[in-house]
């Protein structure tokens, strides 16, 4: 009896949590299901549901506050609970994604792709086991999607992209107006359009994810807890439509959008190094237009905040060295001071160093450091700057699929390389493929595109 008044308690708190994100009320609901769970006997009927709850709370824990332990707590609990539970039994469905659900965190959290792969044939099997009209169907179509966002943004996979936007619109289709789940269904599917958008540079995917990104923060009442990700998100996506179009007004609303995710996002919150990190590149985007040095003190002070919030193994340190290091660069443009040059190649190297093989952002990494080494050879005059320049250049654009939007940049950083050696050793193949990559580059470049004035004007090929 004490352990089904602990049980319910402990649900009822949880339930609270999900409403306020009181911290408080997370407490005590794992206090409440650890201690129904200790009440209950072995061999005991409810054991499984004891167990299934207990690792949900851990779970809510672990996403509000990120302590690794409460996730490893969460998927013991939530294996304990799937080995309980017999074949053909009404909540197998519900285990497989809790399990899934908490795989998916653990990738989140360390990177490795074995607990992605866990993810999502547990949301596949959880999937499978829902049937048609099912209230949770669409909650298991938008779990599954959202994981294939996840191994999309590690791999690359296009067929991964597809799959996500067939679930999470599947998802939204199935979800009533006026349900709870509303929201974070249109700011899933914005997402994933923001990741098509990314890949293949079509303004209207962008147009969507602004659509649904907006739906999902008009949908979100004051106080939710999800509230700063959706800021952040829409944040994110008038970001990339202003370096589509270059309108400040989007830019504008970027910053407002993501100043707005900082202040809502409570201290230690495992988010809170994205939201510097998104804040600081939409500092660095007003600086690269207004030249105001007031904007790029912001963009490193916030750039700096993120990469020390972002502990060593998360798959998001890369991320930030990369920003830091291009902040770095746009500093040493500025004022010429070699100590930011030299932060620049260090934040580049490292960035490069921990982004693993196949990895989708390989090229920028590779396009980025080439960056710092042009500014240094241009700096120094040394000949095997200007050869370590070409060689990231060369393997940023190798890495660079057909038809992808950075392309363009790729050929026009590798055609500036090779002119600056046409300009040094004076041979004609060097001048030749810089005129190769340059004219392939304004090709390639769409017509109202703000870098388009950048490429129109012939290079200056004289050697005086």
């Amino acid at each position: 009896m004490q352990s089904n008044v602990r049980f319910v308690l402990g649900g009822s708190y949880g339930d609270r949590y999900q409403r306020t994100g009181e911290v408080a009320d997370l407490v005590e609901a794992i206090e409440c299901n650890t201690r129904a769970l200790e009440l209950t006997p072995e061999g005991h009927p409810s054991l499984p549901d004891r167990h299934a709850s207990l690792g949900m709370s851990y779970t809510d824990r672990y996403r509000r506050i990120g302590e690794v332990a409460d996730l490893v707590k969460a998927i013991e609990c939530d294996t304990r609970a799937l080995k309980l539970t017999p074949d053909g039994h009404p909540s197998l469905a519900d285990r497989y994604a809790s399990l899934g659900g908490s795989y998916g965190d653990r990738y989140k959290r360390t990177g490795k792709v074995a607990y992605l792969i866990k993810a999502i044939e547990c949301k596949n099997r959880a999937l499978e086991l829902t049937s048609d009209g099912h209230p949770r169907l669409p909650g298991r179509q938008a779990s599954l999607g959202v994981s294939y966002i996840d191994r999309y943004q590690r791999t690359g996979e296009v067929a991964d992209l597809v799959k996500a936007i067939e679930c999470l619109t599947c998802a939204l289709k199935l979800t009533p107006d006026g349900h709870p789940a509303l929201p974070d269904r249109h700011a899933n599917l914005g997402v994933s359009y923001t990741n098509r958008y990314r890949r293949t540079g079509e303004v209207a995917d962008l147009v969507k994810a602004i659509e649904c990104l907006t739906r999902a923060l008009k949908l979100t009442p004051d106080g939710h807890p999800a509230l700063p990700d959706r800021h952040a998100n829409l944040g994110v996506s008038y970001t990339n439509r202003y370096r589509r179009t270059g309108e400040v007004a989007d830019l504008v609303k970027a910053i407002e959008c993501l100043t707005r995710a900082l202040e809502l996002t409570p201290g230690g919150h495992p988010s809170l190094p994205d939201r510097h990190a998104s804040l600081g590149g939409s500092y660095g985007d007003r600086y690269e237009r207004t030249g105001e040095v007031e904007d790029l003190v912001k963009a490193i002070e916030c750039l700096t905040r993120a990469l020390e919030l972002t502990p060593d193994g998360h798959p998001d340190l890369p991320d930030r060295y990369a920003s830091l290091g291009g902040s770095y660069g746009n500093q040493y443009r500025r004022t010429g001071e070699v100590a930011d040059l030299v932060k620049a190649i260090e934040c580049n190297t490292r960035a490069l160093k921990l982004t693993p093989d196949g990895h989708p952002r390989l090229p920028c990494r590779h396009a980025s450091l080439g960056v710092s080494y042009t500014d240094q050879y241009q700096r120094t005059g040394e000949v095997a700057d200007l050869f370590k320049a070409i060689v990231c250049d060369t393997r940023a654009l190798e890495l660079t699929p057909d038809g992808h939007p950075d392309l363009p940049d790729r050929h026009a950083s590798l055609g500036v390389s090779y002119t600056d050696r046409y300009r040094r050793t004076g041979e004609a193949a060097d001048l030749a493929r810089a005129i190769e990559c340059h004219t392939r580059a304004l090709a390639l470049t769409p017509g109202g595109h703000p870098d388009l004035s950048k490429l129109l004007p012939a290079p200056h090929w004289s050697t005086s």
